[in-house]
Order: structure tokens, then C-alpha cells, then sequence
């Protein structure tokens, strides 16, 4: 019988005839070894097999051993099914020794066959007694010859045979050496014929390359009926069980372990366990339920952003797909318009689960920008969807048993893309979004006070500004509008308004006003609140009515806001009329503020806009009030906004706040416009 010489790559098969430093197919070092090829003898002809129908006469059903370790049997669709082939890999230390020693425990009554090229007969002997394995009806074989093997399980007959492991075993028929491309190979198919002809399953763990792989050539895994993952962080106790491939059964179950000192103990519900450490939320964290097969899992994402140091921002993430993580920035930056480009990004995965459920991308995005703007996400709330290049949400599969999961876990709002189905959900409320913007409205808090906070300037205006039958200045009014911090304000729309009022809703804050921004200048300059529409209607083709009717319905009235109190350079009031322009303070400022106050100098150049059918002029722009579709204005639904403030008021204002913290006047008003509580003690809303 000729031989001959050939090199084998050792990580992906490549063979040559002569030696090479580098693999020319998957770029390894020094991976070429030697091996004998000896010339198979000339094949005999045979003669033919007739083929029979696929479809018989009686229903074929697979037979199936449990095992009784539900998590196993769940990610092995139900058990072990005779003469299967089954190889489970993971990294050195992950527990796949001990899970393999308990298996054979659990099966004892059909007296299992472990067959170890790693330990002694000691060890394992010492191993059992540690863990508190009862060995009884466990045979052992410590050999490494694939004959001896297949010699060994062919006299005995096991019920199961375990190979711990393949790359240990070696064929004498070979002279290279055991763990090399051909001896995995061949020791492979020798075991692979046996477990077919005598109906034996077999279980062989495989080692696993640096990148996480299957050692041993790529025809391992095609050879074989079932390839498992049991991955796990060294840090973390949790373990993980996940299908690669399987001939009988789904690859999309997992089933989760914990690693004791007692041995390997399954989860029955690994949700409470990822999530027992969460009790209250902080900013940059978010839940999700992932799908895996006939079962939902919920984790919590963990993100924090921070200003970067260095030249090129980092970018890390555990237990996330990092590529991924990327292309979501991309969207927030370019769809949203927040800036991450001078942060470092970091985004973990609580628990050490590796997760590549698409879902999970809104849960992602919700914690990157609470982070970002230090907001937390709303208590015992989840988010599920994938995030398209648009920004739009996207369905995943599973929904109603991820929302089953997360109501029977105690959480009471969801928020998901719109799904055509309809759900049975006795305690979790379900809001569904379109877009990051729309779900980011309902999951992520106001920093602080969202309702006092924001709305201490408002107040101070509507008290001033609302009509004074008796003479007196009004009572504060409670209101509220959309936050700026959520992007919505440059997406402004007719939906993201009514989501935003129903929050309010939500929360059982009895709001007087729902408060419009109705700013008549374009946002140019890149100030994210210099007004929130623009004039030309193309945020609401329909009006506002429907947002008022909404706002109503639930026992607030609304205001439409014009705002003249801002100005930034680049605007029609900039450029066309500067004397209406308060001085700049300081000289060079990039916001000046419009003389409000001269009601006795000359016209008002904010004059009070009515709704009603006719035409309105205001500060040099027409509107007509019917385009806006807003109810009359006698019926109390809006009020006229129109400045009444006292001479040197506005200014005065804001000098008494740069007093008090020693900030400029228009750093003060620009606190003042977001929401600030620095200055409330200031403001007094009764005079």
C-alpha cells in the first residue's frame, strides 16, 4: 500500500504538499503539521441497493432518552435520541467535564460508559466523590486508542457512552499525532459507525479554539447530529447551554446552569436570576426580553457614556455584538441627532449572558441615551424591538411569550414596535412605538422633578401672560409640554405629542395646560431649543386639533406658545428687525432676547394671536388660524399668549438670578428655558 507525505493546516484543514509557515486559507502561523496518507486499496464493485419510499406505511417517531436535567433535555428538543452523535464544546474550565459526569449519573440506570483521555481513573474517582456523585452502574475506561474504544463499548453495550475528549483519542492506523486535523477525523467516523449500527448515543466534548470555535476540521461538525455550546464567563456562575446544530430538534433553545461547589445546578427561572440584583432603576440601565426558542429571558443592558480623553473614542462592549453597538450610534447621531462622536461608549450585558436577539437593540439604545442624558428608564419597565438604519422599530419573533414573561415577573409597561396581534395582558401596559424617538418618550424619565423642573419659567409665564378678569395675577397652573433631552422636539409630530400627554396621563398628574412650543424660527444654529416648529406646518399637515382633542378628553386644556423671548443669529427677527433686540449681554453672546417689555413705547411687536377664522399677523408672518384647525377661542381651550410683564421685568429677572448664582443673564434665561430648579426660590408666581 503506497503512502505519501502531506501537510494539514490544524485550524482549518488546508492541505499541501510541502510545508508552509503561513496557511494560505485562513492565515495561521505555523499551523502546517505532517501527516502520513496511506493510498486506500482499489475499490471492488458492488452491487447495487434498492431504495425504498420515503413515506411508509406507519408514522416514523423518534425515540428519545431523558435525562431528567430539564434544561439539557430542552436544549436537546426534548432528550437524547439513540445512535446520535452529539459533540458539546466550551472553554477550558467552563464545567463541560462535570456536566458530562452528572449526565452519566442521571443515566446510571443504563449503565453509562465514561470513556476519559484527560483524567485518571483517580481524578474522576476523586471528581464524583467532590461533587457528591453517586457512581454506582458508571463504568470508566482511561484509554486513548479509538480500537481499544470501539473494542470496549461493542463488548459492554452501554446505554450511553461519553468520549471526554475527541481530541485526546487517537487511531494507530495514523502517525500523527492525537488532537491533528486527521486523527479527529478519523476517530470521528469510527465512533460515528458505531453509535449508527448498534443505536448507542454517544456524547463527545470537543475543545474549543481562542476565537471560541470548534476545534478540530469543520467536517467535525457536519459528521455529526448535534453540536452544543456550554459557554460562561470564569468571573460568572451562570452557564449556558446553546444548540449549534441538531438533526431532531430546534437550535433556538438554551438552557442556563449555575456552577456551584456542589456541581452544576439548573435554573428553572433564569429571568428572576439575572434580574434579583436590580431594585430601583439608575440612568444608563434598560430590560429586555430576549427569545430563545419556546422560552423568553429577561436581562438587564447596562451602558455608560462619558466624555472621552482620547483622540479616537472608545467603543467597548461585553456580551453585546460590537458591530452591532456601532451601527445603533450611527442611527442615534444620524436619525435622533444625539452626539456620542467625543464619548467613550461602554455597553454590558448584566450577568455574563451573551445575547444575539435583535430585540435587544431598543433596550440598547434606551440605555445609551438615559446615560447620556442621565435619565433613568421608567421602574419595572421593558423594551423590545430591533432598530432599523431609519430609526424605525421593527417586529421580533416571540412577542406575546417575552411580554408573558415580563408581566409574570411583575413588570407594568412594555414598550414594543406595533404589532398586529392582539394580546391577552391582565397587568402590563403595552405601548407601542414606531420609532426610537416615540419609545424613548415613554420608557426614559425626566431628570429630577420632571414636572416641577421643567416647568418653573412656564408657570412664571402663564401666571403673567393668562387674562386678569378680576385684575389679580392667577394662581400658578400646573402644565407640562414635550422635553427637548428626547430629540421629539425637532420630531415633533402628532403622535409623539398625544404619547407624551398620556404619560402625564399615566402618572396621575392633573396637568391645567399641555404646553405647544409654537416657535416661528428655524433651528439653524444648533441650539436644540431655540422653538420646536417651524411655520411651514410640515410637522402637523392636519393641525393640532387632534392633539387638543386628546389633551382634553383627559382633562387638560392647551396652550399654543409663541415664542419671541429667544432669538439666535441667522433669524428673520436677527436680521430684519435688531432694534426689537435687547443689547448684547455679554457683548458677543450667541442669544439675545427680544424687548418685550416697551408696552408703552410703541406697538407690541407680540401681538396677541386669537384663534379664530380670521387672518393673524404676527411679527411679520401671516398664519391662518383656520390651517391650524384650533378650537375657537372663547370655549377656554387656548389661551391668548400675549408678554404683560412689568417694566425692566424680564431682565430684572434675570439679574436677580445672576445675583443669586452668579451666572450671566443669558446663561440664566437659558436655564431658565430648559427647566431649571436652580432659580426657583426666585420666582415669585403671585406678584
Amino acid at each position: 500500500m503506497k503512502s505519501r507525505s502531506v501537510f494539514v493546516c490544524q485550524e482549518c484543514g488546508y492541505r499541501a504538499l510541502k510545508w508552509l509557515g503561513k496557511c494560505p486559507s485562513c492565515g495561521a502561523w505555523g499551523a502546517l503539521v505532517e501527516e502520513i496518507e496511506h493510498a486506500a486499496p482499489a475499490a471492488k464493485s458492488a452491487a447495487g441497493v434498492e431504495p425504498v419510499a420515503l413515506v411508509g406505511d406507519r408514522d416514523v417517531r423518534i425515540e428519545r432518552i431523558c435525562s431528567g436535567i430539564t434544561e439539557f433535555d430542552r436544549v436537546m428538543g426534548g432528550g437524547i435520541v439513540p445512535g446520535s452523535v452529539t459533540v458539546i464544546g466550551g472553554d477550558p474550565g467552563v464545567g463541560k467535564s462535570t456536566l458530562m459526569l452528572q449526565l452519566c449519573a442521571a443515566f446510571s440506570a443504563r449503565a453509562p460508559l465514561y470513556v476519559s483521555g484527560e483524567e485518571s481513573l483517580e481524578q474522576l474517582r476523586h471528581r464524583a466523590h467532590r461533587l457528591g456523585i453517586r457512581a454506582d452502574g458508571i463504568a470508566v475506561l482511561t484509554e486513548q486508542a479509538i480500537e481499544d474504544v470501539v473494542a470496549t463499548i461493542e463488548a459492554t453495550q452501554p446505554g450511553l457512552v461519553v468520549i471526554d475528549s475527541i481530541q485526546t483519542l487517537y487511531g494507530r492506523e495514523l502517525e500523527s499525532l492525537p488532537g491533528s486535523i486527521g486523527q479527529v477525523r478519523y476517530c470521528t467516523a469510527q465512533l460515528v459507525q458505531l453509535a449508527k449500527q448498534r443505536g448507542i448515543p454517544i456524547l463527545l466534548v470537543g475543545h474549543v479554539t481562542k476565537e471560541g470555535m470548534l476545534a478540530g476540521p469543520k467536517v467535525l461538525e457536519h459528521m455529526v447530529d448535534v453540536v452544543v455550546q456550554f459557554e460562561g464567563e470564569g468571573n460568572y456562575a451562570y452557564r449556558i447551554l446553546r444548540a449549534v446544530k441538531n438533526r431532531y430538534g430546534s437550535t433556538n433553545e438554551i438552557g442556563v446552569f449555575e456552577m456551584r461547589s456542589s456541581g452544576i445546578a439548573e435554573v428553572a427561572n433564569p429571568s428572576e436570576l439575572f434580574l434579583t440584583q436590580r431594585t430601583t432603576p439608575e440612568p444608563g440601565t434598560a430590560v429586555t426580553a430576549l427569545f430563545e426558542g419556546s422560552r423568553s429571558l429577561l436581562v438587564e443592558v447596562q451602558a455608560l457614556v462619558m466624555q472621552s480623553s482620547y483622540s479616537v473614542p472608545q467603543r467597548v462592549a461585553n456580551g453585546y455584538d460590537g458591530r452591532r453597538l456601532q451601527m445603533l450610534l450611527a442611527v442615534l447621531e444620524r436619525r435622533i441627532g444625539f452626539d456620542f462622536l467625543h464619548c467613550d461608549v461602554f455597553v454590558n450585558i448584566a450577568g455574563g449572558i451573551a445575547v444575539r436577539d435583535p430585540g435587544a437593540d431598543l433596550a440598547v439604545c434606551t440605555a445609551l441615551v438615559s446615560s447620556l442624558r442621565n435619565s433613568p428608564s421608567e421602574d419595572r419597565s421593558v423594551v423590545i424591538g430591533e432598530v432599523g438604519l431609519t430609526s424605525e422599530l421593527r417586529q421580533v419573533m416571540g412577542m406575546e411569550i417575552r411580554l408573558k414573561e415580563a408581566e409574570k415577573l411583575g413588570f407594568t409597561l412594555a414598550v414594543t414596535p406595533p404589532t398586529t396581534t392582539q394580546l391577552s395582558l391582565a397587568t402590563l401596559q403595552h405601548v407601542q412605538a414606531r420609532t426610537i424617538t416615540d419609545a424613548l418618550m415613554v420608557v426614559l424619565r425626566y431628570q429630577g422633578d420632571w414636572v416641577r423642573g421643567q416647568n418653573v419659567w412656564r408657570r412664571w409665564m402663564i401666571a403673567h401672560n393668562l387674562p386678569r378678569p378680576s385684575g389679580a395675577l392667577p394662581p400658578p397652573q400646573l402644565n407640562a409640554c414635550s422635553s427637548h433631552q428626547y430629540g421629539e422636539m425637532i420630531h415633533a409630530n402628532d403622535a409623539n405629542q398625544k404619547m407624551f400627554v398620556d404619560r402625564y396621563h399615566r402618572e396621575r398628574i392633573a396637568l391645567d395646560y399641555w404646553w405647544m412650543d409654537a416657535g416661528w424660527y428655524p433651528n439653524t444654529t444648533g441650539w436644540p431649543n431655540t422653538g420646536t416648529w417651524e411655520v411651514d406646518r410640515k410637522r402637523f399637515p392636519n393641525g393640532l386639533r387632534s392633539i387638543s382633542d386628546h389633551a382634553r378628553r383627559l382633562g387638560m386644556k392647551t396652550i399654543v406658545w409663541f415664542e419671541p423671548e429667544r432669538v439666535t443669529p441667522g433669524t428673520w427677527l436677527w436680521e430684519n428687525h435688531p432694534e426689537w433686540l435687547l443689547p448684547d449681554r455679554p457683548p458677543n453672546a450667541q442669544l439675545r432676547v427680544l424687548q418685550i417689555l416697551r408696552t408703552s413705547e410703541g406697538p407690541d411687536p407680540c401681538a396677541t394671536f386669537n384663534p379664530g377664522p380670521e387672518t393673524v399677523s404676527h411679527v411679520g408672518i401671516t398664519w391662518q388660524a383656520g390651517q391650524l384647525a384650533l378650537h375657537p377661542g372663547p370655549r377656554g381651550e387656548y389661551a391668548a399668549m400675549r408678554w404683560k410683564v412689568p417694566t425692566n421685568g424680564l431682565y430684572r429677572i434675570a439679574a436677580n438670578f445672576e445675583g443669586i448664582a452668579g451666572l450671566p443673564a443669558t446663561t440664566s434665561l437659558h436655564l431658565l428655558a430648559k427647566g431649571s430648579t436652580l432659580f426657583e426660590g426666585a420666582i415669585n408666581l403671585g406678584g
